[in-house]
């Protein structure tokens, strides 16, 4: 086909090459399940996981906030980073001990995320009541 626009029932598509490029690169990307933790539940639609396209966990996560937008304050500061509260597996494995968010993920991938929460006991053990 040539360099031009397509345009089929009222729609613009892009040309031909363009489309080529563009499959080309999702080819690249690997099909990841997103684990979402419950308490983030609330801003991801009520779902459990998403499955996204990428090629390392940092794009796992940012495909992951594409999809739920509301999901971005809770995972990465103003500036981009992921927040220090914020525990990321990849298959079980903590990321912090691989290449962090530019660790390579493959098609099948697990991405979980895990939350720290801080909690326990106010009262001194000593002041417990007896029962």
């Amino acid at each position: 086909m040539t360099d031009r626009t397509i345009r089929q029932n009222g729609l613009k598509f892009a040309t031909a090459r363009r489309f080529e490029f563009d499959y080309a690169e999702t080819e690249k990307n690997m099909a990841v399940k997103v684990i979402i933790p419950t308490p983030l539940r609330v801003y991801a639609a009520k779902k459990d996981s998403a499955e996204v396209s990428a090629q390392t966990v940092g794009e796992a996560l940012g495909g992951l906030t594409v999809q739920f937008a509301e999901l971005r304050k809770h995972l990465f500061t103003d500036d981009g980073k992921l927040r220090s509260f914020v525990n990321v597996y990849l298959n079980d494995e903590d990321i912090r001990y691989m290449a962090k968010e530019a660790t390579p993920v493959k098609d099948g991938d697990v991405v979980s995320i895990v939350p720290s929460i801080a909690g326990g006991n106010a009262v001194p053990p000593n002041r417990r009541a007896q029962g």
